[in-house]
C-alpha cells in the first residue's frame, strides 16, 4: 500500500530532493525539463470588491504547497481562472449576444444581465462568472496577441480551457454547458434591446452576424446622440 505523507513531510522531502532532469515525451519528440528543488509559495487572496481600481487581491492567507508546475495541475488551472475572475472589471447591466463579450478597449467583461452568477450542481454551488470571465479574457488575449486569428479558432482554444477549468473544480461540464446555453441570445432574440455601447464586434464580424452588428451600431449611435445632447457644464465663481 502506498504510504501517505503529511503536507509537512511532502514539503520536507521535496526540499531535500536535488534538481533532477526528467524526460518528457511529446509525440515523436522528447525534451528534458529541470525539476525544481524548491517549494513554490502560492499566495491566495480575496478580491477587494469595494474598489475595483485597487489591487485585485488582499493577502489574507499565505501557505506552502508542493506543486510541480511542469505537470498538468488542476489546482494551478483553477487558481488561474480565479485570478482572471477576481482581477476583472465585470459589467452585468446589458443584453450581450452569445452570453458574454469584451469592451473594445479590452478592459471590461460584459456578461448578459439575465445570466445567473451562481447555479447548483447537486448540493454544490458553482460560480458561473468565474469560467465565463476566464473564457472571455483568454479569448481576447489570443485575438490581441496572434495577428489574423479568427474568432472561431480563438473561441475553440478558449472553450477547451474553460472545459478543463470546470472539470478541474469537479463540476460536470455537460450540466454547466447546458445551463449556459439556456441564456445564450442570438441575433433574433427579442430581448436584445439594451446592448453595451462599446461592445467588441470582432466575434460578430467573424460570424457574419449582420443582425447583431446592426443592433450594436444602433446602440453606438444612440450613445453618441446622448453625449452630444448632454448639457454643457460651465464653472463659475
Amino acid at each position: 500500500m502506498k504510504s501517505i505523507l503529511s503536507p509537512k513531510q511532502r514539503i520536507d522531502a521535496l526540499k531535500k530532493k536535488k534538481a533532477t532532469k526528467k524526460k518528457v515525451n511529446r509525440g515523436n519528440t522528447a525534451r528534458f525539463v529541470a525539476m525544481p528543488d524548491e517549494i513554490k509559495i502560492i499566495k491566495v487572496g480575496k478580491k477587494d470588491s469595494a474598489d475595483p481600481t485597487t489591487e485585485a487581491y488582499q493577502e489574507e492567507q499565505t501557505f506552502e504547497r508542493a506543486i510541480d508546475d511542469t505537470e498538468l495541475s488542476n489546482e494551478i488551472l483553477s487558481e488561474t481562472f480565479d485570478f482572471l475572475y477576481n482581477s476583472a472589471v465585470i459589467n452585468t447591466e446589458y443584453d450581450v449576444p452569445y452570453l458574454a463579450g469584451m469592451s473594445t478597449d479590452g478592459k471590461t467583461v460584459y456578461i448578459d444581465r439575465h445570466f445567473p452568477k451562481y447555479s447548483m450542481q447537486g448540493s454544490r454551488k458553482i460560480n458561473n462568472y468565474k469560467y465565463v470571465t476566464g473564457h472571455e479574457r483568454i479569448e481576447r488575449g489570443l485575438e490581441d496577441s496572434i495577428p489574423g486569428i479568427k474568432y472561431q479558432r480563438a473561441h475553440q482554444l478558449t472553450l477547451q480551457n474553460e472545459h478543463c477549468a470546470v472539470t478541474a473544480d469537479d463540476f460536470d461540464w455537460n450540466q454547466y454547458d447546458a445551463f449556459c446555453n439556456q441564456y445564450i441570445k442570438f441575433s433574433w432574440h427579442e430581448q436584445l434591446t439594451n446592448l453595451p455601447p462599446d461592445l467588441d464586434i470582432k466575434p460578430y464580424l467573424d460570424e457574419n452576424d449582420q443582425a447583431v452588428l446592426m443592433q450594436i451600431q444602433k446602440a453606438q449611435k444612440e450613445k453618441s446622440k446622448d453625449m452630444l445632447g448632454s448639457p454643457m457644464i460651465v464653472s463659475g465663481d
